[in-house]
C-alpha cells in the first residue's frame, strides 16, 4: 500500500492518464525570465536598475549576478 492508501495516486484519481511532468531547464529558464520582466514592469523598475538587482544577493563566494555569468558561459 502507498501513502495514498489503496486508492493509488492523486493524479490517477483526479483522472490524468498521462505521463509524469517532464522537467525542462530551458523552459523553466523562459518562464522565469518572462515573469521576472513583468514584474519589473509592474512595479516600474527600469532596465538600469533591474541590472543592480542581482548584484545585491551575495554569497561566500561571489554575487549572484556573477555566479548566474559563469553559469551560462557569458
Amino acid at each position: 500500500m502507498d501513502r495514498w492508501g489503496s486508492r493509488g495516486t492523486l493524479a490517477h484519481d483526479l483522472g490524468d492518464e498521462g505521463e509524469p511532468y517532464h522537467w525542462d531547464e530551458l523552459r523553466r529558464a523562459r518562464l522565469r525570465a518572462e515573469s521576472d520582466a513583468r514584474f519589473l514592469h509592474l512595479y516600474g523598475i527600469s532596465a538600469e536598475e533591474a541590472g543592480y538587482i542581482p548584484e545585491t544577493f551575495q554569497s561566500e563566494s561571489e554575487g549572484l549576478k556573477n555566479n548566474k555569468i559563469a553559469e551560462s558561459g557569458e
